[in-house]
């Protein structure tokens, strides 16, 4: 079976989306742990924050898309709070659960330490309300 053209499109803007939102949370999420003296460079620790599925940011900006909306920054910003918050909670359950390995590499209390691997992702909940807070309701 073979897909329509208009979920093709569909398919490729929201992949386009994804990609843009990915680009940003990067961006900010660099730029917000390179003002704290990390054991990670900050860099690293961003990609590490950003590597995954990212199925729930991909998925809300496809509801977006499926529902006719245009808003691509509230979108956008959106799937940006969506995955920080996730990755904040997969950063505590580490913990909880005492985890050691994330995606294959150690997790961050592992290669930092517990009280860090805390706030770094307080900090992530922090800026998931500074993507989201700007949009107010749609």
């Amino acid at each position: 079976m073979t897909s329509q053209p208009s979920q093709t499109v569909a398919a490729a803007e929201a992949e386009l989306w994804v990609s843009n939102a990915v680009t940003r949370l990067r961006d900010r999420l660099e730029g917000r742990l390179s003002r704290f003296p990390l054991a990670i460079p900050a860099a690293e620790l961003a990609e590490s924050c950003t590597s995954g599925k990212l199925l729930r940011g991909r998925a809300s900006i496809l509801v977006a898309l499926a529902f006719g909306s245009d808003d691509r920054e509230f979108s956008v910003a959106s799937a940006c709070a969506l995955e920080l918050l996730h990755t904040a909670s997969l950063l505590h359950d580490d913990i909880i659960d005492g985890s050691t390995l994330r995606r294959g590499r150690p997790a961050l209390h592992v290669a930092t330490d517990r009280a860090t691997a805390i706030l770094i992702a307080d900090l992530l909940i922090a800026l998931a309300f500074e993507f989201a807070a700007p949009q107010g309701e749609a």
